[in-house]
């Protein structure tokens, strides 16, 4: 299990590790983890939802409740926090994104991946409560 301070802290460092990427012109590799760090925060999120101080590191440490929230979909994800977000412009941004992204070719302009990292670091912070 991963503590959710950990986990939050994860999330930060993916979410920097994007921009790094974004400001050497590594636009899809950059979008690919500012999404990850987005699937991270909704995680975390749902750990304090639930008041839950661990995260699951693999399957085999899921509960009933963790089970549904060991995927990569954003949109469940964030369905599963009840927060409602999904009618943000930044969350209708960013909400496709999927972890199979590290397979397929993504928008590959400055302007998509700076408009998708901005949106992913408001969602970070209204998230993770920053």
């Amino acid at each position: 299990m991963i503590s959710i301070i950990d986990f939050k802290q994860t999330a930060y460092e993916k979410l920097l590790d994007a921009q790094c990427l974004l400001e050497g012109d590594r636009y899809a590799g950059s979008m690919y983890l500012a999404g990850y760090a987005l699937e991270i925060a909704l995680k975390v999120k749902l750990c304090h939802i639930h008041e839950r101080i661990e995260f699951p590191e693999n399957r085999s440490e899921c509960d009933v409740i963790t089970k549904k929230w060991f995927k990569h979909n954003l949109e469940q994800l964030e369905g599963y926090t009840n927060l409602n977000y999904h009618h943000s412009e930044e969350w209708l941004r960013v909400k496709n994104w999927d972890v199979e992204a590290r397979y397929k070719k993504l928008p590959e302009t400055s302007e998509d991946a700076t408009d998708f990292f901005n949106s992913i670091q408001i969602l970070l912070n209204v998230l993770l409560g920053e």
